[in-house]
């Protein structure tokens, strides 16, 4: 066995890159990926509202994008949704203004409710890539078109 230093990890071997020629190029696709297993759980003590946001957004995204992990994330987002959710219908049964005993107008609190709802969704919402900026970083890989495509005329015409 040779004495020495031990290697660094091949982690910190890309963070450094090569002297002069600066960092190693890595693979574009991000974290939520890497270490799919396809397996979002949804957890049992969600109310409906929350339990059909992580359906649509678990049918509505690639499969490799979330993993097991991201179920905690996944379910933050979608009971803060339950939350807006009621908070909108709240507002429209109730009123946007109400009247305190003392006779003056107010907010109602639901309007509170559906603005601490929307922090917490946007806060969720774009480590998940569900904002437009978040998913362009996926960059998942799409079907390259073929090198033929072009080369023989439409006969049909």
């Amino acid at each position: 066995m040779k004495p020495g230093p031990k290697p660094e990890l091949q982690i910190v071997q890309n963070l450094k890159g090569n002297p002069n020629k600066g960092r190693k190029k890595t693979s574009k696709k991000t974290s939520p990926g890497i270490y799919s297993n396809n397996r979002v759980v949804i957890p049992d003590h969600l109310p409906p509202a929350a339990v059909e946001c992580i359906e649509q957004i678990r049918s509505s995204m690639p499969p490799e994008v979330y993993c097991d992990l991201d179920t905690y994330a996944l379910t933050c987002f979608a009971f803060a949704w339950s939350e807006h959710k009621a908070a909108v219908i709240g507002i429209g049964v109730d009123g946007h203004i109400t009247i305190s005993n003392q006779g003056t107008e107010a907010p109602s609190a639901w309007h509170r409710i559906a603005r601490e709802a929307a922090l917490v969704m946007s806060k969720y919402g774009s480590s998940l890539g569900l904002d437009p900026v978040s998913r362009e970083q996926f960059e998942l890989q799409k079907e390259a078109p073929s090198k033929f495509n072009g080369l023989m005329k439409d006969r049909s015409a």
